[in-house]
């Protein structure tokens, strides 16, 4: 995987094609573009090295323990955010996947961000009202870059939690707020537009892109998983 993912940006960044990635010079839409947009440009600024093709990835790593580190120190104190940000950093998964050329550290990056803006929202929703902007948008900005990133499932496995909190809960209000027309527009002017670009580029892309790689991956053996 870490061979394949580091050679669609090599591609990518050598055509100047940042619409269809390509693999070998084969279109490789199996998943969204910004993991190798990523990585292209670090290609484009340090060379087309292994250390610039794992920088993306590290750095997405790093900035998830920050963002951990931040948010259980404004609620826990000082060693609660070193602790956070050291068990996700230093855990064995976290740590390997961080130096292995991959989408899941980028995902997990946005994914964790929208988590905890979620939460700073839920917090934000029960006090006052105008604290709560910051969060929505960062909420609707990560959720669009996980789905560049990954696919639906960048909003599926976020949105199913949120969903499920606010059920046993009875808290609809931060949903609610989730769902206003400000982060819609947002999540939309970027989540959108490589989805149109790609279409009218290659007929074929809808089918194979949403329904084989979206759901045809989990109702069917055809990957043997």
């Amino acid at each position: 995987d870490g061979g394949r993912d580091a050679e669609v940006p090599r591609e990518v960044h050598a055509a100047g094609d940042y619409v269809i990635p390509r693999q070998n010079g084969l279109v490789c839409l199996e998943k969204p573009p910004l993991a190798y947009w990523l990585v292209a440009g670090s290609f484009r600024l340090f060379g087309e090295t292994e250390g610039a093709a794992r920088l993306p990835g590290k750095l997405a790593t790093a900035g998830t323990m920050l963002a951990l580190f931040l948010f259980a120190r404004r609620r826990a104190g000082e060693r609660a955010g070193a602790l956070a940000a050291l068990f996700f950093g230093g855990s064995l998964l976290g740590f390997g996947l961080a130096r292995i050329v991959l989408i899941d550290p980028l995902l997990t990056a946005a994914q964790t961000s929208a988590v905890l803006a979620f939460a700073a929202l839920a917090e934000a929703d029960a006090g006052s009202r105008r604290a709560s902007r910051v969060p929505v948008i960062v909420f609707a900005v990560s959720a669009a870059a996980a789905v560049l990133l990954k696919g639906l499932v960048g909003v599926v496995l976020p949105g199913g939690a949120i969903v499920l909190w606010s059920f046993v809960t009875g808290r609809w209000g931060p949903f609610r707020r989730l769902a206003a027309p400000l982060p819609a527009v947002v999540f939309l002017a970027l989540a959108v537009p490589w989805h149109v670009a790609a279409a009218l580029r290659e007929p074929q892309f809808l089918s194979f892109y949403f329904v084989h790689e979206h759901f045809d991956r989990f109702l069917r053996p055809d990957h043997k998983r």
